[in-house]
């Protein structure tokens, strides 16, 4: 009679059997036995989200965690365990349903989404378990929706002259990420706010995604903003500039008159210097 006393087997599963062999004798094979999975020990990954995906749309491929042993096997029986995804690498929060909890061991998510356009990995966790981290992926900027005024123009001006500090626009989508590949809208400058017209080159287009003013300026002496747009988009204003006069350049003096018994006021103009 040969007895075992620690025998053990890590992979778990149906119809295992064991065989005892001696040399010179006849093998004996077990009856079929089934070993289970140990005790829930960490969460491993079984599909992982879509490499690339679109600020504020659901992953293409959504991932799906495992609750495992220490040897690997998969916790078929679990139904209650609740693993929460959360944002590792990126600076904003993951969107959508978080939370999920096990059915058969397997932890499937629906509609995780992300907002922010930069390079994302996701947490998952859960209570008393080693957690996993998924890989690295991209998310990309959303369609193009709105302006904003990434450098404003100087707060105050002298007129004639170009603006000391020339606007930058950026051209963003809904979530405010820029739209880096974006080298074709063109942006429009205006006079909103005050009277007269903007001078300079208006119209200017996107650079990866920036428009970048070179020579705006005013005439008009007058507290004006500047409005910038683009076909489809929502449009963007400026803060407020104060144009001050240019340096003095001619006189202006005004006398009155009578013509035929009523007093006018003329205005007449005079150029600097001696007459």
């Amino acid at each position: 009679m040969a007895s075992f006393t620690n025998l053990e087997i890590d992979s778990a599963g149906t119809n295992k059997q064991l065989t005892a062999t001696a040399t010179g004798f006849t093998n004996a094979v077990s009856t079929a036995f089934t070993i289970s999975s140990a005790m829930a020990d960490h969460l491993t990954i079984q599909t992982q989200p879509s490499t690339t995906a679109t600020a504020g749309t659901a992953f293409a491929n959504q991932p799906v965690v495992r609750i495992e042993d220490a040897f690997g096997n998969l916790c078929s029986s679990d139904n209650s365990t609740v693993v929460s995804a959360t944002r590792n690498l990126g600076t904003a929060s993951l969107q959508g349903t978080s939370s999920r909890t096990a059915v058969n061991g397997v932890v499937t998510f629906t509609n995780l989404s992300y907002n922010k356009a930069e390079n994302l990995t996701i947490d998952f966790s859960t209570g008393g378990l080693t957690g996993a981290t998924s890989s690295n992926f991209v998310v990309s900027p959303a369609a193009a929706s709105t302006l904003a005024v990434q450098t404003q123009p100087s707060s105050t001006a002298t007129a004639g002259a170009a603006f000391a500090q020339q606007p930058v626009i950026r051209i963003e989508d809904q979530f405010g990420n820029l739209r880096s590949s974006d080298n074709s809208t063109v942006v429009t400058a205006s006079r909103n706010a005050g009277s007269g017209v903007l001078q300079g080159t208006t119209n200017r287009t996107a650079v990866n995604g920036l428009v970048t003013y070179t020579n705006l300026s005013h005439n008009v002496a007058t507290n004006i903003t500047v409005a910038f747009s683009a076909s489809g988009l929502t449009g963007a204003n400026s803060d407020s500039i104060l144009v001050s006069p240019a340096a003095a350049d001619h006189q202006d003096f005004q006398h009155e008159s009578v013509h035929h018994g009523e007093r006018r006021c003329v205005r007449q103009t005079a150029s600097a210097g001696p007459r």
